[in-house]
């Protein structure tokens, strides 16, 4: 199968799935997760349009492991309540998600603006930097929804900083990826 019929066929996926557990969150009349739900994916296909419309590419590897951060995080987490039933999921999806959004956060940065460097320890920082301050900002969004919904995203400090420590492992283990793809001139980001 080629690779874009690969991308083609993971983001039907992703909409299927998407209004999938929007019609379940409806029926169960979970209206907070509708919203969730609903943001996530308009967020992520609007820049899948952009992306088509603009003069920039991320890598289609680097597209579906975001898709599968976000149907992890809709479906398996919220839908089917991993978040609550599981005590391992959050974690491993925190260090999965953030090695996918910091590729990605690295890829759109490169692609738009482009990033030159003398060193190879820069894209290396760069990304678990990226990383890092993404899992923070998604930290601050989770709680911002516990104080405007009344929810439990967050339980305690504990669970917060476990969150960023599973989002730096997951950072580092991104920036190692770059730079082991990038030695083997498998990626081709400039």
């Amino acid at each position: 199968m080629k690779k874009k019929n690969i991308l083609n066929l993971m983001l039907a996926i992703f909409l299927l799935t998407g209004i999938f557990i929007i019609v379940g969150f409806v029926i169960q009349k979970k209206y907070k997760y509708v919203l969730e739900s609903a943001t996530i994916y308009v967020f992520f296909l609007s820049y899948i349009f952009i992306e088509r419309r603009g003069n920039f590419r991320t890598e289609d590897f680097i597209k579906i492991l975001v898709i599968l951060s976000l149907i992890s995080h809709s479906l398996i987490g919220r839908y089917f309540e991993l978040y609550r039933n599981s005590k391992w999921f959050d974690d491993l999806l925190h260090v999965f998600g953030s090695f996918s959004f910091a590729l990605f956060y690295y890829s759109i940065i490169n692609e738009t603006i482009g990033i030159y460097y003398k060193n190879k320890i820069f894209p290396f920082i760069f990304i678990i930097l990226l990383g890092t301050s993404s899992g923070t900002f998604f930290e601050l969004i989770e709680f911002s929804v516990d104080i405007l919904f009344n929810t439990n995203a967050q339980n305690g400090l504990l669970d917060t900083n476990l969150d960023m420590l599973f989002n730096t492992i997951g950072a580092f283990l991104a920036a190692l990826f770059y730079h082991k793809k990038r030695e083997n001139n498998i990626i081709d980001y400039k």
